[in-house]
Parts: structure tokens; C-alpha cells; sequence
């Protein structure tokens, strides 16, 4: 089994008595349903249901959680977590371990299917992927292969769309399709955000969602970017866009939830045709 560090990616280390009733009263999802070596997608939000922060939370010990997050935003969080930490007894900051993907083949971009017996310290996203924490300075630890593509793991996270690009409070948790991935709950109780996250279930909905689209367009896009309808309005924001070779661009978008597709959008200033993924 071979695994290859995945630099984009940060883990925020929480531990401490209080660690557990802290993340359940900031983070989006049931921390109830998490038990020591299991994980979980979850978000942290403003008090207006926007998305501040996307990752995959995991449990190590009875008090001790890892929040593994875009490396770009992990000291942020940690300086604006640690302004709600008041009087509870944790400590919470960068974890000196890094993120690495988990892979069975070399250079072929695939994954391995980890089980239990393949020891402690494998979390799994949804779509079958595994990542794992590691310490390069310990000899003891299985040295990472330079092999496995970390442009696989980015065309895995536009498939499975998961929204690691999308924080910076732009966005309701519904758009991103939050709690369709479990990263969401509404019964859990107080936490930043839940009075309008409630509100929009339970009221109305939401006009923009979170989709997958493809594109013949092989060019490079800088992330994010907006889209334009051929009538000049906006179309969308393109939030990640990865090559697939022959097959051109997959890309995560956020569009109207009644956009009709395929879609005619001005990016970049050239028309390019979007279409949903199979």
C-alpha cells in the first residue's frame, strides 16, 4: 500500500475534556454519531448559514478530534476557533502530522479500499477514498511514494462533489448540498448558522445548488470564477476545474436551481458549453 502527501490539505488538532461539546456546539454535523477512529464530513458556518470552512472530522481518542480542511484556511480557523474557546477545557492548534492519500497502485491514480485490519489512522470519504495522517520525521513510519497523482484525487473530489474549495462565507450550506453528504444536521441542536439552515429547509429553499459538469474546453481555469449567460446576467461560479484529458474539463459549479442544461456561458471570454455529467 503506498500514499503520497496531499499539501493542499491541513489538520487542525482538537483535544482536550471539552473537545467534543465544543466542535458539537460550532460544526454543522452530529458529532453523536462519531465513535474513536470513525470520521465524518462537516462544515463550520457563520451565524447567517454561510459556509466558512469545509473538511473531514476524525476521531482519535475519547479527546482527541482531527479537522482535516484546506491548508489555505486552517490558521484562519484556528485563530477564529480558538475566539469561541471562552472557559472550555482544550486546546486547539495545527497539527504537526501530515495529510496523505491512500493508494494501491503506482502512478495509476487508484485508490485503495483500506480495511480495520489495515491498522488505525484511515478515514474514509464517501466515495471509498482513504486519507491518513503521517509523521515524517518518525523513521518507524511508512515512508510516501511519489507515484500516486494528487490530480486523481482532485478529479475524485469534483465526482463526488465535495465542496473543499467553496468556504469563505459565499454560500448557505444547502447550496453546497451539505446534507446530502451527512455533513449537515437539523435535530443536533444549537450550533452557528442553524436558526437560518432551519429556516431554509423547513420554509422555502434555496435558488442555486451545487453541481457537476463537464465541458469540451480544455483550457486552464483560475478558480473561482464566475459565468456568464449568453445574455450578459450570471450564470454560475465555477469552483474547481479539473483536466480529464480527452474528455476535457470536469467542473464543480454552483447554477440556478432551474438551469436549464446544457448551459451556454461566457468564461473567460469565450462561450463554452456545459453539460451535466453522466
Amino acid at each position: 500500500m503506498l500514499f503520497e502527501p496531499l499539501p493542499h490539505l491541513r489538520a487542525v488538532l482538537f483535544d482536550g475534556p471539552d473537545a467534543s461539546s465544543f466542535l458539537q456546539s460550532q460544526l454543522t454535523s452530529d458529532l453523536r454519531a462519531l465513535c474513536i477512529g470513525a470520521c465524518q464530513l462537516t462544515s463550520w458556518c457563520n451565524a447567517q448559514g454561510r459556509m466558512i470552512s469545509f473538511g473531514l472530522l476524525a476521531q482519535e481518542s475519547e479527546l482527541r478530534f482531527v479537522w482535516v480542511v484546506p491548508a489555505g484556511e486552517a490558521a484562519q480557523l484556528l485563530t477564529r476557533l480558538t475566539m469561541f474557546k471562552f472557559r472550555a477545557k482544550l486546546t486547539i492548534k495545527l497539527d504537526t502530522r501530515e495529510v496523505a492519500q491512500v493508494c494501491d497502485t503506482p502512478g495509476a491514480g487508484r485508490f485503495a479500499s483500506v480495511t480495520p485490519a489495515d491498522g488505525e489512522g484511515y478515514w474514509r470519504l464517501p466515495d471509498g477514498r482513504c486519507l491518513r495522517l503521517f509523521a515524517p520525521s518518525l523513521e518507524t513510519d511508512p515512508q510516501p511514494t511519489k507515484f500516486c497523482s494528487s490530480h486523481a484525487w482532485h478529479l475524485a473530489d469534483v465526482r463526488a462533489k465535495l465542496p473543499w474549495s467553496a468556504g469563505g462565507e459565499r454560500f448557505v450550506a444547502q447550496v453546497l448540498g451539505l446534507h446530502t453528504l451527512g455533513a449537515l444536521s437539523l435535530s443536533k441542536g444549537c450550533y452557528p448558522g442553524q436558526e437560518v439552515i432551519a429556516r431554509i429547509h423547513y420554509k422555502g429553499g434555496v435558488k442555486r445548488t451545487l453541481v457537476h459538469l463537464v465541458t469540451q474546453a480544455t483550457e486552464a481555469f483560475e478558480c473561482p470564477l464566475k459565468m456568464l449567460g449568453i445574455d450578459g446576467t450570471e450564470a454560475g461560479e465555477i469552483l474547481q476545474a479539473v483536466s480529464s484529458g480527452k474528455l476535457g474539463t470536469q467542473l464543480l459549479c454552483v447554477v440556478a436551481s432551474d438551469a436549464k442544461l446544457p448551459l451556454l456561458a461566457a468564461v473567460n471570454h469565450r462561450n463554452i458549453t456545459l453539460s451535466l455529467a453522466c
